[in-house]
């Protein structure tokens, strides 16, 4: 039962962070704002999370989980159109954060995640050239944000996965830059 009611609190507080994050930057969000838009008592927030940043961290988190596993799998389309459904469907937050006015911290760390992961699936590729790396990151971080923030994701969904696969191409061959 506890698991249950885990689940359905931190449902709650999320879809409070996604509502709130339309009409406010993440500054002007407190736990009381999200607490009672989730309605539920301050008190319930703490036990999930520290405060508003962890509960940030945890949308991180679950993005580098994302990255983690399409970089770590097999180069295919599939592979891309899987990371892009499921940013689609459970990625609301980071859109919001990214169409807000103060959206570069958010941009900064989604390319520090995509450049973690690239350095770690494609060492060989990025071995003495920081500089493609952090290159090829803002361009992977900038396709998809382009992508989130589109008015029309649908329609740009193949040539998204395409330059993904594209780019992820070009870096898992086997000579470095």
């Amino acid at each position: 039962m506890g698991d249950l009611r885990t689940v359905k609190s931190k449902k709650l507080i999320l879809h409070a962070f996604e509502v709130l994050l339309q009409e406010h930057t993440f500054e002007e969000i407190s736990v009381t704002k999200l607490s009672e838009e989730a309605g539920i008592s301050r008190n319930t927030f703490y036990i999930y999370y520290l405060d508003k940043y962890s509960l940030l961290d945890e949308q991180f988190s679950w993005f580098n989980d994302m990255c983690s596993r399409t970089f770590g799998t097999s180069l295919s389309i599939s592979n891309w159109t899987k990371f892009l459904d499921e940013l689609d469907g459970a990625g609301a937050i980071l859109k919001n954060l990214l169409n807000r006015e103060e959206n570069q911290w958010v941009r900064e760390k989604i390319k520090q995640i995509f450049a973690d992961q690239l350095l770690e699936n494609y060492t060989q590729s990025f071995a003495d050239n920081e500089l493609t790396l952090i290159g090829c990151a803002e361009a992977m971080a900038g396709i998809i944000e382009r992508w989130m923030r589109a008015e029309a994701p649908v329609a740009n969904k193949k040539k998204t996965i395409e330059t993904l696969t594209l780019f992820q191409a070009l870096i898992a061959k086997d000579e470095s830059f």
